[in-house]
């Protein structure tokens, strides 16, 4: 990435600098998914047009408590599902989302993520905004 489109990328808001900086799960015993696996039986693999209604359209998402990682698993974040994906909004800001993904079957990213990084797992940190900003190739591109 260029020096400008980084700095074009920080002041139109795709999350902090570091955000792609996020540790893989780190709850790893036997129930570690099940409020993730649960959330998915009752809400189905498709809930939301895209995940980019967690800023437009969506104004109380279900939340999700039990995240696979010591620091977020008793905490409720807002998720939805999307493609076969669960997104979990980690922080939201205006039309700005950081949050984690679960991609089970490492499915192509809705176009609304501009950036993603794989963590572990099937896990993803991921940034979306109403700003046309890519921070990282897109699945298809990465293949």
């Amino acid at each position: 990435m260029t020096i400008t489109a980084a700095a074009l990328a920080m002041t139109m808001g795709c999350g902090p600098p570091g955000w792609e900086v996020m540790s893989a799960p780190d709850v790893h015993e036997t129930n570690a998914m099940a409020t993730v696996e649960s959330f998915v039986a009752t809400n189905g693999w498709d809930m939301s047009m895209t995940p980019f209604d967690f800023a437009f359209g969506v104004t109380n998402p279900p939340v999700l408590r039990g995240l696979p990682w010591q620091r977020f698993k008793n905490r409720e974040y807002p998720a939805l599902t999307h493609g076969g994906i669960l997104y979990v909004a980690l922080k939201r800001f205006h039309h700005d989302v950081i949050g984690v993904a679960y991609n089970p079957k490492t499915n192509v990213f809705d176009r609304s993520v501009v950036g993603f990084k794989p963590l572990a797992d099937h896990w993803y940190v991921w940034t979306t905004t109403d700003e046309p900003v890519q921070l990282t190739k897109k699945y298809e591109d990465a293949q």
